[in-house]
């Protein structure tokens, strides 16, 4: 009886162990999933806010800088002189074709002054 009295105590008590594990497991689960969103949400806020900063600094920087731009007719120097007028510079376009860059120009011309 004794034996059996013992043998049942120790099973008992491996199933309360277990769960206080299983509970444990669950606690630190659900501590975990909460504190992932929350950290992750937190990261991607202070990303944005870096690349704010940093978009910020270097269109203040740019602002009513004189920008030459050769080659502005087509392909990348288009794209620069696009982006420059954009942040606010003040533009000298060089390039082979004079009807482009009159063109370019009116484009820019055009398209939103910069304040």
């Amino acid at each position: 009886m004794a034996k059996s009295l013992a043998s049942s105590l120790s099973l008992i008590y491996v199933l309360c162990s277990s769960r206080k594990s299983l509970l444990r497991a669950r606690v630190m689960d659900f501590i975990t999933s909460t504190a992932i969103l929350p950290l992750l949400l937190g990261c991607v806020g202070l990303f944005s806010l870096f690349k704010l900063l940093q978009w910020l600094r270097m269109r203040a920087y740019v602002r009513n800088a004189v920008v030459v731009i050769t080659g502005a007719t087509s392909g990348l120097g288009r794209e620069c002189a696009r982006v420059f007028h954009a942040a606010g510079a003040r533009l000298v376009l060089c390039g082979r074709n004079a009807e482009d860059l009159e063109e370019l120009s009116q484009e820019l011309a055009a398209s939103r002054a910069p304040e």
